[in-house]
């Protein structure tokens, strides 16, 4: 579904293969796992195509793990219109793979930022490594968040040491906006095992503000994707589920953020949004590590067994 003019690359090593897309504002289509013969990412439902920045992300295809910056749904800020899950997604990057190491990098002009990416593949473990610069005389807030979208079959979500979440969108089947709900269970729904809710359906929620959270697993049968970061550097975590509810697609997305919550704006307002000083940087990392489930590892000693 790669259409021409779209060139691949490809970072791999025995055990993961990563594929992104440069012309797709680094889009990493594809986290395969070799062993399994597994892809763990969502695959798109209609073909790729280069995106204008200014356009609605849902024209697209929602598939894969994407970037978003400076914000994630659109808003206005201080006269300046901020489009639609950011703008990084919908330009195209500069990229290069060397051996296993996969780099990017794409300037904003929303705001006056540059925008880098390092992924780089160590036997089961994909490091994620992240640097963003102030190019501008004047201190600058931004709102970055993970938008890697995982198929939901036979999903099921794992985030230690919490209680409730909030839902941040009107009228789903979690209750009112902005109003705590428990977790895991919830209006009589799994929010670990969305694969078994029943009808079409989307949510997206996150952990109250001042709960610090930095780990959550996602297990498929056989294997189990751990997921680890920082929270002095991503305070905030937002989990979105789409169950058919959106473009009838299945998937589910973890995200880690640096502002509360989905808008540049209002996240400014509450004061929960990072800032970067004049001409200043920061960085921050994703770890991903795939762990061979127990079951799995079981089935494989017994085919060894003659």
């Amino acid at each position: 579904m790669i259409s021409s003019g779209i060139t691949p690359l490809v970072c791999e090593n025995d055990f993961l293969r990563l594929v992104a897309l440069p012309q797709l504002g680094g889009k990493v289509i594809s986290f395969f796992l070799k062993p399994l013969g597994k892809e763990l990412l969502f695959q798109p439902q209609t073909p790729y195509r280069p995106a204008k920045v200014g356009s609605s992300f849902a024209e697209y295809d929602t598939s894969g793990w994407d970037e978003m910056l400076p914000t994630i749904d659109p808003c206005c800020w201080r006269g300046r219109y901020f489009p639609d899950h950011g703008e990084v997604w919908a330009r195209a990057w500069e990229m290069e793979v060397e051996g296993n190491i996969l780099r990017g990098r794409v300037r904003c002009e929303t705001l006056p930022l540059l925008f880098e990416r390092e992924i780089s593949l160590e036997e089961n473990l994909c490091r994620v490594s992240y640097l963003l610069t102030n190019l501008s005389d004047e201190g600058v807030p931004y709102l970055w968040a993970w938008h890697a979208l995982w198929d939901m079959k036979d999903l099921s979500l794992d985030i230690p040491g919490i209680e409730e979440v909030i839902p941040v969108h009107a009228e789903t089947f979690l209750g009112e906006k902005d109003i705590p709900v428990s977790w895991p269970v919830c209006q009589g729904h799994d929010l670990r095992k969305p694969f078994v809710w029943k009808g079409e359906k989307t949510a997206k929620i996150y952990l109250p503000p001042h709960v610090r959270c930095s780990s959550a697993f996602l297990r498929w049968p056989g294997v189990c994707l751990a997921i680890s970061w920082r929270s002095e550097y991503l305070p905030y975590l937002g989990i979105w589920y789409n169950h058919g509810g959106f473009k009838g697609e299945y998937n589910l997305a973890i995200e880690p953020a640096t502002g509360y919550y989905d808008r540049l704006d209002e996240a400014y307002e509450r004061g929960m949004i990072s800032s970067l000083p004049a001409r200043g940087t920061t960085s921050w990392t994703l770890a991903l590590e795939i762990r061979m489930t127990c079951d799995r590892q079981r089935e494989r000693k017994a085919e060894r067994i003659p």
